[in-house]
C-alpha cells in the first residue's frame, strides 16, 4: 500500500486551503479518512445494524434518518457471525450494488489482506476490531494504540471512513441504566482515545428500543444520539434523534451540502429545508462553503454545488 507523502508543519494550512476537508458520509458517524468504533455488548445488535447501514450508503438511501451525500461504494468485511446466520442476515437484508460481501466470512490474515488491496470504498465496516487485528493483552495501551492506528492509517491513505465494532466492558457503575455512558470498550482507554468517533449501542427500555450514542467525536457533534426501535425482522423506525449545539453548524453545513447535491436553491430554500436551525446559523455555513470553494454563487442569491 502506498502511504501518503508527509506534509511539512509550515505547508499545513496552505495545503488545507488548497484541499479543504470533505463532507461527512454519514454526518456525525462516518467521515472520510477516519476510524469510528462502534462498541456494544454481546448481541445488542451491532452485525444486524452495520449490514442495514452499508445497504442504505450503497443505495444512497437515509440510515437512521440521515442522508449520505451519494451512493457509496461499501465493503463489508464479517468475521463474527457464523455462515447460518450470515445468510440469513443476507437473505433479509440483500446486497445491493456497489456493497461488496463477498469477503464475509474469510480469516483475520485474510481480512487484512483484503482491507490493504481495497480500492476506491469509501466505506470499510469490519466486525470485529480484536478478530481482524487481535492483540494479546487487551488491557495493554500501547497495544490498543497501535490496533487503532494501523486502520487509521489505512482510512487515510484511502480517503475511506473505517468502521470497526468492539465489545464494550462491565456495565458502568457511576451511570445508572440507561444513561449514554453505561457501556464503555472493554480493556485499555487508549483504543477509545486513539478512535476519531466512539459510538455506544445501548439498549433503552423493555421495549426494544436502542440509542446509539456519540460518546466521542473529533468533529463536534459529542452527545448528540439517535433512539431507534427494531420493527419486524430487520427493520427499525428512528423515535428521536438529538443533536447538541456545539455541533449544529458543522451539521448544517452537511445538510447545505446535501442539498446543493440535488440542484442549485436560494437562502430563503435552504431555511426551509433545514428545520430547527436558526437562519444566522445558515448564513454563515452558506459564508463558509462559499469561501471553501464547495459551493458557488454563479447568480447572486442563488447557491450551487461545485462536487
Amino acid at each position: 500500500m502506498t502511504l501518503p507523502d508527509r506534509i511539512p508543519t509550515r505547508t499545513l494550512w496552505e495545503y488545507l486551503q488548497e484541499q479543504p476537508p470533505e463532507p461527512a458520509l454519514l454526518d456525525g458517524l462516518l467521515w472520510p479518512g477516519a476510524v469510528t468504533l462502534l462498541v456494544a455488548v454481546s448481541s445488542a445488535g451491532k452485525t444486524t445494524l452495520t449490514h442495514r447501514m452499508a445497504a442504505c450508503l450503497a443505495s444512497g438511501q437515509p440510515f437512521l434518518g440521515i442522508h449520505p451525500p451519494r451512493s457509496l461504494r461499501v465493503l463489508s468485511i464479517d468475521l463474527e457471525s457464523p455462515r447460518a446466520a450470515k445468510e440469513q442476515l443476507l437473505e433479509a437484508i440483500p446486497p445491493v450494488d456497489g456493497w461488496d460481501t463477498t469477503n464475509i466470512g474469510i480469516t483475520g490474515t485474510a481480512a487484512r489482506e483484503v482491507l490493504d488491496a481495497s480500492e476506491g470504498d469509501a466505506v470499510i465496516i469490519v466486525d470485529n476490531l480484536q478478530l481482524t487485528r487481535p492483540v494479546n493483552d487487551e488491557q495493554d495501551n500501547a497495544a490498543a494504540m497501535s490496533q487503532i492506528e494501523w486502520f487509521k492509517v489505512r482510512a487515510q491513505a484511502k480517503n475511506a471512513a473505517i468502521l470497526l465494532t468492539f465489545n464494550a466492558g462491565k456495565e458502568d457503575e457511576e451511570h445508572p441504566k440507561g444513561e449514554r455512558h453505561i457501556h464503555l470498550a472493554r480493556g485499555a482507554s487508549a483504543r477509545v482515545d486513539t478512535a476519531d468517533v466512539v459510538l455506544n449501542l445501548v439498549e433503552k427500555g423493555p421495549d426494544n428500543q436502542f440509542t446509539l450514542y456519540v460518546v466521542k467525536s473529533r468533529f463536534g457533534n459529542r452527545g448528540e444520539f439517535v433512539v431507534y426501535k427494531w420493527a419486524g425482522l430487520y427493520d427499525y423506525h428512528v423515535v428521536r434523534h438529538h443533536r447538541p449545539g456545539a455541533g449544529t453548524r458543522e451539521w448544517a453545513k452537511a445538510q447545505l451540502q446535501t442539498l446543493a447535491l440535488a440542484g442549485p436553491f436560494k437562502r430563503a430554500q435552504a431555511i426551509a429545508a433545514i428545520p430547527n436551525v436558526s437562519a444566522r446559523t445558515i448564513d454563515t455555513g452558506l459564508k463558509e462553503l462559499v469561501e471553501a470553494g464547495t459551493l458557488s454563487t454563479p447568480i447572486y442569491g442563488t447557491y450551487k454545488s461545485t462536487l
